[in-house]
């Protein structure tokens, strides 16, 4: 799994693709804040478990 991020100011758009381009998940936004950061690894937690 590969977790790509397009970084802004304010809000960032992740996602998360396998090596064949295939996402395991939709488009998720993440505000530039420690809350936000922490909603990317809860996230990237759940995706996990679900591969």
């Amino acid at each position: 799994m590969i977790f790509r991020v397009d970084i802004a100011k304010e809000t960032h758009v992740a996602r998360t693709p396998d090596f064949r381009g295939v996402e395991f998940s939709m488009l998720v936004t993440l505000k530039n804040t420690r809350k936000g950061f922490k909603k990317s690894l809860s996230w990237l937690e759940i995706i996990k478990k679900t591969q």
